[in-house]
Formats: structure tokens, C-alpha cells, sequence
């Protein structure tokens, strides 16, 4: 009979146990997208001594494939976020958190490559500037994210005959800023369609990212659909915040 019961309270300790590790995950998961919008899955968690109330945690973003740290309450329904102004006197605890980071750093890296290619590689190739190297059998591609009011940029195509020494590059006008960026892009993409070589294309890039350049009083209003969905489909994953943005393609 003692051992019956004994049983029967280790399997409702271990239901009990896994109901609480499920409740944790759920309530966690949907704290951040109730809070953010964003969808996560939890990873990894860890239990930190000392820490009676929160566990450590390694959470996942379905939208951008990136991994972040942060701290949460046993059942999910608070969250601290995590921040480098994290100290210990406690060694096991400190090495969690260190290896914890190192693996999501590490995991950030090849997932942030891996969606990069994809989103690079879905984009139609009209929507492109394409520069073939000027080297010998020259396998590497760059892309360039770039916007022709971005003065960062203007000094990224004062680079772009060196950078085709040993690259091809792709070139996407993907603007942050004014709406008169987005024209100025689209006026560019309409004369480069005309190029008749990569000189001549570069040759039009620069002219209208000069800081000189005036849009022309005719296409002041010129529709820039092509430009827009550009920046949306760059900008959406989260993964690109600022230009110019340079990515070597596998």
C-alpha cells in the first residue's frame, strides 16, 4: 500500500512538474507576442543559483530566426530583459550566462547569414544593379544595400571599381530615409535599364547620388512601387537597420 502511494505521488510530482514546464514555455511565449507582436519560441532555460524567483533564458524569434537572452519569472508571466550589465560573485552561474551568450552569438551568426542569402536570393534579379568583377574567374558576389541620400553611401560608390577587382556586385537601392530618396532610386533603376554597360550604369548611380543631383520638376511624382516594395522586403526581417549594408552571398 506505502508503495502504491508513493508511486502514485511521484507521478502526480512528475505531471505536476511537466504541466508547470509547459505553463512556463506557453505563458512566456505568449507574454512576448501579446507585448511585442512578435512570436518566439523558448529554447533553452536555466535555473541560476541564487535566483530562487527567474530563470535564464534563451528565446527564439519566428520572424527574424534570431536568438536573444533574457530573464523570466518561474511561470512566464514576467520578463527582465537581459543586458551586458550582468554580474555574479557566483563562478557556475557566470559560466552558464557566458557559454549561454557564446551560443547564441554563435547561433545569431550562421542564422543571420543563412536568412540573409534567402531573402538575397529571392529578390528578382530587375530589381538589381548587376556588375560583373572585373577579375579572372572571379566566384565571390556582393551585395550592396544601399540609399542615394545616404551620405555613408555616396562614399561606398567611390569603392565600387576596387570592390569589382575580386567581386561581382548586386547593387539593391533600398532607401531609410526621405521620400525624395525613393524617387531618386527609382529614377536611377528607369536609366539603368537603358545601359548599355556597367561603366554607364555606375556612371548614372553617381550622378544621381551626388549631393548636386535635383530631381527633375517632371518626375517629382514619379511612382516608386518597384522601390518601395524593395525597402519593405529588406527591412521587414529586421535583420537589416541601416545602409550602406554590404553582405558577401554564399
Amino acid at each position: 500500500m506505502t508503495k502504491t502511494l508513493l508511486k502514485v505521488a511521484l507521478a502526480s510530482s512528475l505531471v505536476a512538474s511537466l504541466a508547470l514546464a509547459k505553463s512556463f514555455e506557453e505563458n512566456l511565449e505568449a507574454l512576448v507576442q501579446a507585448k511585442t507582436g512578435m512570436p518566439i519560441k523558448v529554447v533553452k532555460s536555466y535555473e541560476l543559483e541564487g535566483f530562487k524567483e527567474m530563470k535564464f533564458v534563451s528565446v527564439e524569434s519566428a520572424t527574424s530566426g534570431q536568438r536573444f537572452p533574457l530573464f523570466a519569472s518561474l511561470d512566464g508571466n514576467n520578463i527582465i530583459g537581459f543586458s551586458n550589465l550582468f554580474f555574479t560573485q557566483n563562478a557556475k552561474n557566470d559560466e552558464i550566462v557566458q557559454n549561454a551568450i557564446k551560443e547564441i552569438q554563435n547561433f545569431n551568426e550562421t542564422a543571420k547569414g543563412k536568412k540573409l542569402n534567402e531573402i538575397f536570393k529571392s529578390i528578382p534579379e530587375n530589381r538589381y544593379v548587376n556588375l560583373k568583377s572585373t577579375g579572372n574567374n572571379v566566384k565571390k558576389t556582393l551585395v550592396v544595400v544601399t540609399d542615394p541620400e545616404c551620405p555613408y553611401c555616396r562614399n561606398e560608390m567611390k569603392t565600387i571599381e576596387e570592390k569589382l577587382k575580386d567581386h561581382h556586385i548586386k547593387i539593391i537601392l533600398a532607401p531609410v530615409g526621405a521620400r525624395t530618396a525613393f524617387v531618386k532610386s527609382q529614377i536611377a533603376m528607369d536609366k539603368i535599364k537603358e545601359a548599355k554597360s556597367d561603366k554607364e550604369k555606375i556612371s548614372i548611380l553617381r550622378e544621381v547620388y551626388a549631393d548636386s543631383y535635383k530631381i527633375p520638376e517632371n518626375l517629382r511624382n514619379q511612382p516608386t512601387k518597384l522601390i518601395d516594395e524593395n525597402a519593405e522586403k529588406i527591412y521587414s526581417s529586421g535583420l537589416i537597420r541601416g545602409v550602406p549594408f554590404v553582405f558577401e552571398m554564399e
